[in-house]
């Protein structure tokens, strides 16, 4: 059965994640680039526009501080990767344990220990 979408619905659907590497496009020659090339160039600067803009919108407001100066969306993406990426891992780990080893042990009010676990 073949799904439906309304034209509206089109344009924010995704229909494969990107891989590798996308250049800008370069004119041939620099100072005089033909309308073809001026072309290309204006899509490529609308693409990488609405590049950042997936990504800066769906990244949390506590989270995109670090790319609020930033316009470029590879910049941005390594950026938040060095940030709160797979470097990461290490303080995962340990807020990973210390979540799994802190259980109520029921002798304790309730209150103090949603406290401590809201600290961890």
């Amino acid at each position: 059965m073949e799904e439906i979408i309304s034209p509206g619905e089109e344009r924010w659907r995704h229909s494969s994640v990107p891989t590798g590497v996308t250049t800008a496009p370069t004119p041939a020659i620099a100072a005089s680039p033909t309308p073809d090339e001026t072309r290309l160039l204006d899509a490529w600067k609308l693409r990488a526009a609405r590049a950042y803009a997936e990504i800066a919108l769906r990244v949390d407001d506590e989270y995109g501080e670090v790319i609020a100066a930033i316009t470029d969306p590879h910049a941005a993406w390594i950026m938040l990767e060095r940030s709160y990426g797979a470097q990461q891992t290490g303080i995962q780990s340990v807020i990973s344990a210390e979540l799994t080893l802190a259980k109520w042990d029921g002798t304790t009010p309730i209150n103090e220990h949603r406290d401590h676990m809201k600290t961890l």
